[in-house]
């Protein structure tokens, strides 16, 4: 026998401050009986969460379309626990439950991943402080896990309700109260459960109650002058609540769809009169009508002025979701409805549901400023995607909305064109350079642009086809971005100037290096930080070919200085003096460089690559272990992802061979090829690592990374520098 249910388990019982009458909710599963169905397979996510979200509410159809759904969610959740990536793990496990109402789940519906994804979940919202949310996280982990395992579960549970006891034991009769509230409401909002629902409204119920009894005592501004501070606080708290409540009654029900049980709610406590306008949009909702169901969307967003409490905005994020699903399945072709919709699958990490779910309103309604707003959603999900995989996902799901942009006659913003040429360089990123040049190759055919051309000649440089990379080369330096931007102008001409010497074309390289030195000279003075801290990377680079490795070293050191706080420069600088760091062998320089980088707290998607290059730097100098990078890799927990293989690489744990096979992408294998070079280097096999080196610079999979350049670099040699004299252009 089951000694522990969580639909049974009532947090305010725990607590102390009374439980809402047990009107028999049963587990989800034992009602209608259990249903047991696979996760729903990657490339069918999108199309499946709009089945859903257009299905018939109770119907068969939905219970299947759910099942499926969710449990394909909480795979991903407990990937992104799993990855150290916890906030995309929240928001996956919130966006997976939001989709479910009142007991509408089934335990054996929640998928195989669902254990691991709630307990990733209640351990980060235990680590943030919600502790309603991680009570409602244990409470459905409990009911999955094995007698042994729950007995821990709870422990987690009753610390959870001595916790809320004893601060609301120790607070002011209203902030305890509101307490509670916060509590039980953080647990509604994830746990679909009939008892979460009505400890969620009776706790809000008596927050707003003890808010009238304050209002009748603290009425006139005598009194209240006359409170002690404490006093004061209470009443501030009662006034507040006043205007709250009733919008987190209302959204407590609208979190489950039902705008029947929140105009109930409303009336119950006779607070129609504080919220005239939600409570007549709730009543309006009653009408199977998408645009009364937008109204009431529009009347539970807050006034730009007004400010949200913490407790209350996940409840309104979960209910307006919810709200505007319903819009939704009322009419699919509806702007407001659709894009609304879109908004929230992204922020609920469900990324390629979103342009899958606009593609019908944009058909219908085919206006540019629409058109664009869904282009610009699909990019902003393809770029929220943290592999190209997922990236890809939300590509295919946009394939009707590119349809429908290219045959546009008037011209969009962002365009089809640029759609496609952010998927060229996700591509690119990941080694796949054949998909990269066919989507960047159709880009530019209808909007040419100094990046896609830029990046065009570094595939055409890779390849060998150097005719094709000038031409490129000429093309984005004529583009209105090259003109623009001094160091994308910067960028190309370093590049232009690298394949005339390797052409033998040392005058004309001098040349192109010069004029590149003079516009990222004269840009230092007029860039904001950010800029700037690119004009002086680019400057650098440029230095370096000249040969005056001090001057570049002094460049460096300025971008680093323009941008501290921002982490996508601060990495990018620090990433590029470790690479002169490694190529040079300068072990101080690389120990600095990582320290710098720990302090800046930069990612471990980062960190590693300067751990790892400090560790090659100490083999090769035959110096004991920096501890600053021994602590950086292994604080890296090893969940198979390429991230934790370098770090087990770089600490010993694994060699070549075996970072090898865990490469995925033909990027993470030419990475891989490099780091056997400097196994080679390390153990003295000169030759083995100039040929391996070649490898790297030869293989297709690597033209975006640093590594690459790097093979480029030590190759060359001597020969990567056209020597001075720096020409003067009145640097520091």
């Amino acid at each position: 026998m089951r000694r522990f249910l969580w639909c049974a388990i009532s947090l305010a019982a725990l607590v102390g401050c009374g439980s809402p009458p047990n009107t028999g909710p049963k587990l989800p599963g034992e009602r209608g009986g259990s249903l047991s169905v696979a996760p729903v397979a990657d490339d069918r996510f999108a199309e499946t969460v709009k089945d859903l979200l257009a299905s018939e509410p109770r119907s068969e159809a939905r219970r299947v379309l759910l099942a499926q759904t969710m449990s394909r969610q909480l795979v991903r959740a407990a990937a992104h626990f799993t990855g150290n990536a916890p906030d995309r793990g929240l928001a996956s496990v919130t966006g997976a439950f939001a989709l479910a109402s009142v007991s509408e789940i089934d335990a054996a519906s929640l998928g195989p991943a669902a254990k691991g994804a709630l307990a990733g979940a209640a351990k980060e919202l235990s680590n943030r402080g919600d502790e309603g949310a991680a009570f409602a996280a244990y409470a459905m982990l409990a009911r999955l896990s094995t007698e042994g395992d729950r007995k821990e579960i709870e422990a987690h549970l009753e610390a959870i309700g001595r916790w809320i006891k004893d601060l609301r034991a120790g607070s002011a009769p209203m902030a305890g109260v509101q307490l509670a509230k916060n509590a039980a409401v953080a647990r509604a909002v994830l746990e679909p459960s009939d008892v979460a629902l009505a400890e969620a409204a009776a706790r809000t119920t008596e927050w707003f109650e003890r808010a009238l009894e304050l209002r009748s005592k603290y009425r006139s501004a005598q009194v209240l002058r006359s409170l002690n501070r404490r006093d004061q606080e209470e009443a501030i708290l009662a006034h507040a609540a006043l205007r709250s409540a009733p919008i987190v009654l209302a959204a407590l029900y609208l979190r489950h769809g039902d705008a029947k049980g929140a105009s109930q709610a409303l009336e119950k406590v006779r607070a129609r009169e504080l919220v005239p306008q939600l409570a007549a949009a709730v009543d309006g909702a009653k009408t199977a009508s998408a645009e009364r169901w937008l109204e009431l969307l529009r009347a539970l967003q807050p006034e730009e002025r007004e400010e949200v409490d913490a407790s209350l905005q996940t409840l309104l994020r979960v209910a307006q979701f919810r709200v505007a699903a319903e819009a939704y399945r009322l009419d699919p072709t509806s702007v407001d409805a659709a894009g609304d919709l879109a908004l929230a699958l992204v922020d609920f990490d469900m990324l390629e549901a979103a342009p899958a779910v606009v593609v019908e309103a944009v058909r219908v309604h085919p206006e540019p400023r629409t058109i664009a707003a869904a282009l610009a959603l699909s990019m902003q999900a393809m770029m929220k995607a943290s592999d190209g995989d997922g990236a890809r996902r939300v590509f295919r799901a946009a394939g009707g909305l590119l349809a429908i942009a290219d045959g546009a006659k008037a011209k969009i913003q962002p365009s089809p064109a640029s759609v496609r040429a952010l998927m060229g360089e996700i591509e690119l990123r990941d080694g796949h350079v054949a998909e990269a040049r066919e989507l960047l190759h159709r880009a530019a055919s209808v909007e040419p642009t100094g990046p896609v051309s830029a990046t065009l000649a570094r595939i055409a440089r890779s390849e060998g086809k150097t005719d094709d990379a000038l031409r490129h080369i000429d093309d984005a330096t004529r583009s209105p971005e090259g003109q623009r931007s001094p160091a994308l102008r910067g960028e190309i001409l370093l590049m232009k100037s690298d394949i005339q010497r390797e052409r033998g074309q040392d005058a004309a390289a001098r040349a192109t290096l010069g004029d590149a030195l003079r516009g990222l000279a004269e840009a230092r003075k007029a860039t904001t930080d950010d800029a700037r801290a690119r004009v002086e990377r680019t400057l650098a680079k440029v230095l370096d070919r000249f040969g005056a490795g001090q001057k570049a070293r002094q460049a460096l050191e300025r971008a680093f200085d323009a941008a501290p706080r921002d982490k996508q420069e601060a990495s990018a600088t620090l990433l590029t003096m470790a690479s002169r760091a490694l190529r040079e062998l300068d072990l101080a320089a690389a120990r600095d460089d990582l320290r710098r980088g720990v302090a800046a707290d930069l990612p471990a998607e980062d960190i590693v690559y300067l751990a790892l290059w400090v560790r090659i730097v100490e083999r090769h100098r035959k110096v004991s272990a920096d501890p600053v990078a021994e602590r950086a890799m292994t604080g890296i927990k090893d969940d198979g992802r390429w991230t934790s293989r370098l770090a087990a690489f770089g600490t010993g744990k694994i060699g070549v061979s075996e970072l090898t096979q865990s490469a995925r992408t033909p990027a993470q294998r030419t990475e891989a090829l490099f780091y056997g070079a400097m196994e080679q280097r390390i153990l003295g096999d000169q030759k083995g690592a100039e040929a391996t080196l070649q490898k790297v610079v030869q293989s297709s999979g690597g033209i975006e990374l640093m590594e690459v350049t790097i093979a480029r670099e030590l190759l060359a040699g001597a020969r990567a520098a056209l020597g001075g004299p720096v020409p003067d252009v009145g640097l520091p």
